[in-house]
């Protein structure tokens, strides 16, 4: 029986949660795109989606294909969840029109005002006092030297998080980051809602605090779009709301492209050494990276009127799982799906979404992880793995490796 095969089959379909998944969802993923592209998984209770085109069809249409899942999920969970339910129901990953409109609007405004006026002339500095001292010390770790600590400190400095509160801050999103991605983890939900509740305990006094005496940072423009009597403005929650989200995905996002960007240069040699050789391909090579090995993996959706993929049809309340992962890697769309090409133009990947839904913070994570490239080639003249293999983060939704040790030779 082919590997892929015997994965899933005959045994409640396909289970993000088994190891050799966990550890490499690739060849299932073609087999499932060749086979059973809208493929029922009783492990997950709903319809896994692993072609590109069926995949960008769901992200396109967010009448048919519904965000808003926090609801349902919380009516199950007893009263104290109520606080994490308000605050998560208005991220905007679980927003339908027309909420998702007016709050993505005055949010990618702030975002947009506070990014390019105050943080992006900081981000090369920001990347150059983070990375200057690895190269200097020759071996860190990808993630937990590099793509950590930098993510964390430019969202810190968009949002106004002040340096004193940002080791403290992180531990906190850190414990709802893990359930928002689906770890495997046991009590995953009281853990959240504690640190939720800690969150927005912080975020408010930080608001209040920004009220009264405004300055450069996203909260700032936040708070003044919940002030404005002129136009729809945000509420208080949807200020914290917003903030949180930022916070979460803001450090993720970044730092998981860093790390997987890495380990897959180190996994094909050769487009490793193209990209040192011809560094002004980084801004096509980071995209290629991000196609390749991106931090998300599973997008979900509620279906709420009744429709049909390819030959499957699917009825209200049903929940539809998008695979990014394969999508990406998708060989209808994708020459050498498999493999990392960094001269790969265009390259038309859902890594981010598609349609409304489009990470709002798509922009700066791509001039973060851009400038962390460039500063990297421009210090090395080579990096090169200090382990023989790597595991994956146990995750739902995203896919990451554990740790990357890794040697570089300064120039």
């Amino acid at each position: 029986m082919p590997v892929a095969e015997s994965v899933f089959l005959n045994e409640g379909g396909f289970d993000p949660s088994k190891p050799e998944l966990i550890a490499d969802p690739y060849s299932t993923y073609r087999y499932l795109q060749e086979n059973d592209p809208v493929h029922w998984s009783e492990a997950m209770g709903g319809w896994l989606i692993t072609r590109y085109d069926d995949v960008r069809k769901v992200l396109r249409d967010p009448q048919t294909f519904s965000s808003e899942r926090v609801t349902t999920y919380f009516g199950q969970l007893p009263q104290e969840f109520q606080t994490m339910a308000s605050v998560l129901s208005s991220w905007l990953v679980f927003l339908d029109p027309p909420d998702h409109a007016r709050v993505r609007s005055l949010g990618a405004k702030a975002f947009t005002d506070i990014v390019l006026q105050e943080l992006q002339p900081r981000l090369g500095r920001i990347i150059s006092e983070t990375i200057t001292p690895l190269i200097d010390k020759g071996q860190f770790d990808a993630l937990h030297d590099l793509g950590y600590p930098l993510a964390i400190r430019v969202t810190s400095e968009l949002l106004g998080v002040s340096p004193e509160d940002v080791a403290q801050v992180d531990e906190w999103e850190v414990k709802v980051s893990q359930f928002i991605m689906g770890v495997f983890m046991e009590n995953k939900e009281e853990t959240a809602r504690i640190h939720t509740e800690y969150l927005v305990e912080y975020f408010t006094k930080l608001a209040h605090d920004r009220r009264l005496s405004p300055r450069a940072d996203m909260l700032s423009a936040l708070v003044a779009e919940n002030e404005n009597e002129e136009q729809d403005r945000l509420s208080a929650m949807e200020v914290i709301s917003v903030a949180t989200q930022i916070l979460t995905a803001g450090r993720d996002t970044s730092a998981l492209w860093i790390a997987n960007g890495i380990y897959s240069l180190l996994e094909f040699p050769e487009q490793r050494h193209m990209l040192w050789d011809q560094p002004d391909m980084v801004p096509s090579g980071i995209e290629e990276l991000l196609r390749f090995l991106g931090p998300v993996e599973l997008l979900a959706r509620i279906v709420r009127n009744e429709t049909t993929i390819g030959d499957i049809t699917l009825h209200p309340n049903d929940r539809v799982y998008l695979s990014v992962g394969a999508a990406n890697r998708d060989p209808r769309i994708f020459d050498q799906a498999d493999e990392v090409v960094v001269t790969r133009n265009p390259i038309r990947h859902v890594a981010f979404g598609w349609g409304p839904h489009f990470c709002i913070g798509a922009g700066l994570a791509r001039s973060e992880v851009r400038q962390v490239f460039e500063q990297l080639i421009a210090g090395t003249s080579e990096i090169r793995p200090m382990f023989d293999a790597v595991e994956f983060k146990p995750n739902f939704s995203a896919r990451c490796v554990t740790q990357l040790p890794i040697e570089v030779v300064a120039r």
